[in-house]
Protein backbone atom coordinates (compact mmCIF):
# COMPACT_ATOMS: atom_id res chain seq x y z
CA UNK A 1 0.00 0.00 0.00
CA UNK A 2 2.90 2.87 1.00
CA UNK A 3 4.78 1.07 -1.89
CA UNK A 4 1.94 2.05 -4.66
CA UNK A 5 1.41 5.47 -2.58
CA UNK A 6 4.77 6.38 -3.18
CA UNK A 7 4.82 5.59 -6.77
CA UNK A 8 2.28 8.01 -7.52
CA UNK A 9 3.41 10.76 -5.71
CA UNK A 10 6.90 9.76 -7.80
CA UNK A 11 4.44 10.18 -10.96
CA UNK A 12 2.78 13.34 -9.65
CA UNK A 13 5.03 15.66 -11.07
CA UNK A 14 5.08 14.66 -14.74
CA UNK A 15 1.22 14.13 -14.72
CA UNK A 16 1.23 17.71 -14.03
CA UNK A 17 3.67 18.57 -16.67
CA UNK A 18 5.78 20.54 -13.72
CA UNK A 19 9.44 21.27 -14.83
CA UNK A 20 12.57 19.96 -12.92
CA UNK A 21 12.77 21.96 -9.92
CA UNK A 22 16.30 24.30 -9.78
CA UNK A 23 17.11 23.46 -6.37
CA UNK A 24 14.51 24.28 -4.63
CA UNK A 25 12.14 22.10 -2.77
CA UNK A 26 9.40 19.62 -4.89
CA UNK A 27 6.77 20.54 -2.98
CA UNK A 28 6.95 24.12 -2.48
CA UNK A 29 8.94 26.62 -0.58
CA UNK A 30 6.33 26.07 2.02
CA UNK A 31 7.10 22.63 2.91
CA UNK A 32 11.22 23.31 2.74
CA UNK A 33 10.71 26.21 4.87
CA UNK A 34 8.70 23.53 7.37
CA UNK A 35 10.77 20.37 7.10
CA UNK A 36 14.37 19.24 6.59
CA UNK A 37 13.89 18.17 3.06
CA UNK A 38 14.70 19.22 0.63
CA UNK A 39 14.81 17.48 -3.22
CA UNK A 40 16.35 18.53 -6.53
CA UNK A 41 16.80 17.63 -10.19
CA UNK A 42 19.49 18.13 -12.49
CA UNK A 43 19.90 17.81 -16.34
CA UNK A 44 23.17 16.72 -17.84
CA UNK A 45 24.39 15.56 -21.14
CA UNK A 46 26.93 12.74 -19.50
CA UNK A 47 25.98 8.96 -19.50
CA UNK A 48 25.11 7.57 -16.28
CA UNK A 49 28.79 5.92 -16.01
CA UNK A 50 30.15 9.31 -16.96
CA UNK A 51 27.99 11.20 -14.02
CA UNK A 52 28.98 8.67 -11.85
CA UNK A 53 32.47 8.67 -12.64
CA UNK A 54 32.30 12.37 -12.63
CA UNK A 55 31.48 12.27 -8.69
CA UNK A 56 32.87 10.00 -7.86
CA UNK A 57 36.68 11.53 -8.41
CA UNK A 58 35.28 13.83 -5.98
CA UNK A 59 33.94 11.67 -3.12
CA UNK A 60 36.09 9.84 -1.13
CA UNK A 61 35.19 6.46 0.58
CA UNK A 62 33.56 6.82 4.42
CA UNK A 63 35.81 6.48 7.16
CA UNK A 64 35.78 7.49 10.56
CA UNK A 65 37.54 11.43 11.22
CA UNK A 66 38.17 12.79 14.47
CA UNK A 67 39.60 15.64 12.74
CA UNK A 68 38.81 17.00 9.48
CA UNK A 69 41.57 16.22 7.36
CA UNK A 70 42.19 18.22 4.04
CA UNK A 71 40.77 15.95 1.66
CA UNK A 72 37.68 15.24 -0.77
CA UNK A 73 34.75 17.80 -0.03
CA UNK A 74 32.38 14.70 0.10
CA UNK A 75 32.36 10.96 1.66
CA UNK A 76 29.97 8.27 1.01
CA UNK A 77 29.37 5.26 -1.56
CA UNK A 78 28.96 6.13 -5.22
CA UNK A 79 28.28 3.73 -8.06
CA UNK A 80 26.26 3.95 -11.45
CA UNK A 81 22.83 3.34 -10.12
CA UNK A 82 22.92 6.22 -7.30
CA UNK A 83 25.14 7.81 -4.70
CA UNK A 84 24.57 8.18 -0.74
CA UNK A 85 27.03 10.68 0.01
CA UNK A 86 27.58 13.50 2.82
CA UNK A 87 30.02 16.59 3.09
CA UNK A 88 32.93 16.28 5.37
CA UNK A 89 33.04 19.68 7.78
CA UNK A 90 36.11 21.10 9.53
CA UNK A 91 33.32 21.64 11.98
CA UNK A 92 30.68 19.53 13.36
CA UNK A 93 27.25 20.40 12.83
CA UNK A 94 25.03 17.16 13.32
CA UNK A 95 22.38 18.47 10.99
CA UNK A 96 23.85 18.60 7.51
CA UNK A 97 22.11 16.74 5.23
CA UNK A 98 22.57 13.19 3.75
CA UNK A 99 22.13 13.42 0.20
CA UNK A 100 20.63 10.13 -1.71
CA UNK A 101 20.76 10.30 -5.81
CA UNK A 102 19.90 7.93 -8.57
CA UNK A 103 20.74 8.55 -12.26
CA UNK A 104 18.30 8.38 -14.58
CA UNK A 105 18.88 8.25 -18.53
CA UNK A 106 16.01 9.69 -20.54
CA UNK A 107 16.18 10.94 -23.61
CA UNK A 108 19.54 10.78 -24.82
CA UNK A 109 20.15 12.89 -21.23
CA UNK A 110 20.93 11.99 -17.77
CA UNK A 111 19.00 13.54 -15.18
CA UNK A 112 20.14 13.18 -11.13
CA UNK A 113 17.29 13.05 -8.79
CA UNK A 114 18.93 14.56 -4.83
CA UNK A 115 17.05 13.56 -1.69
CA UNK A 116 18.98 15.84 1.05
CA UNK A 117 17.46 14.51 4.65
CA UNK A 118 18.61 14.65 7.90
CA UNK A 119 20.97 11.64 9.38
CA UNK A 120 18.37 9.19 10.93
CA UNK A 121 19.82 9.26 14.07
CA UNK A 122 19.39 13.18 14.34
CA UNK A 123 15.86 12.91 13.28
CA UNK A 124 15.34 10.79 15.45
CA UNK A 125 16.71 12.54 18.79
CA UNK A 126 15.02 15.54 17.29
CA UNK A 127 12.13 13.75 17.42
CA UNK A 128 12.23 12.94 20.89
CA UNK A 129 13.43 16.89 21.79
CA UNK A 130 10.38 18.48 20.15
CA UNK A 131 7.86 15.68 22.03
CA UNK A 132 9.30 16.47 25.10
CA UNK A 133 8.70 20.09 24.56
CA UNK A 134 6.02 20.19 23.10
CA UNK A 135 4.64 18.30 25.92
CA UNK A 136 5.64 21.10 28.55
CA UNK A 137 4.13 23.64 26.31
CA UNK A 138 0.70 21.96 26.22
CA UNK A 139 0.64 21.19 29.77
CA UNK A 140 1.90 24.28 31.27
CA UNK A 141 -0.84 26.51 28.95
CA UNK A 142 -3.01 27.55 32.01
CA UNK A 143 0.42 28.90 33.70
CA UNK A 144 3.91 29.84 32.42
CA UNK A 145 4.84 28.25 28.93
CA UNK A 146 7.05 30.55 27.59
CA UNK A 147 10.28 28.92 28.43
CA UNK A 148 9.41 25.92 27.09
CA UNK A 149 7.90 27.72 23.93
CA UNK A 150 10.80 29.31 23.21
CA UNK A 151 13.40 26.40 23.63
CA UNK A 152 11.05 24.73 21.19
CA UNK A 153 11.32 27.65 18.53
CA UNK A 154 15.01 28.12 19.14
CA UNK A 155 15.64 24.61 18.55
CA UNK A 156 13.48 24.01 15.67
CA UNK A 157 15.18 27.61 14.48
CA UNK A 158 18.60 26.02 14.75
CA UNK A 159 17.69 22.89 13.05
CA UNK A 160 16.42 24.77 9.96
CA UNK A 161 18.95 27.33 9.60
CA UNK A 162 21.71 24.88 10.02
CA UNK A 163 19.97 22.27 7.18
CA UNK A 164 18.84 24.84 5.22
CA UNK A 165 22.61 26.30 4.81
CA UNK A 166 24.25 23.24 4.18
CA UNK A 167 21.40 22.19 1.91
CA UNK A 168 21.95 24.99 -0.04
CA UNK A 169 25.64 24.82 -0.31
CA UNK A 170 25.26 20.97 -1.51
CA UNK A 171 22.84 22.07 -4.07
CA UNK A 172 25.23 24.85 -5.59
CA UNK A 173 27.93 21.97 -5.37
CA UNK A 174 25.88 19.48 -7.31
CA UNK A 175 24.74 21.86 -9.70
CA UNK A 176 28.64 23.33 -10.75
CA UNK A 177 29.71 19.79 -10.80
CA UNK A 178 26.91 17.98 -13.41
CA UNK A 179 26.07 21.62 -15.45
CA UNK A 180 29.68 23.93 -14.83
CA UNK A 181 27.12 26.67 -13.90
CA UNK A 182 27.03 28.23 -10.15
CA UNK A 183 23.83 28.72 -8.76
Amino acid sequence: MIARYNRAIEKLPALLDIPANQGRCIYGDTMRSLLPYQEISVQTRLTTDQAAHRLSTVVSRKQFRYISADCDQYEGNVSPEGFTINRIMGYQNGFRPVLQGCFCEKNGKTHIVVKMTLPPMVLLISAIYFTVLALAVLESLSGDFIFPGLLFLAGYGVMISSFRNAADEATAFIHELFTGRIV
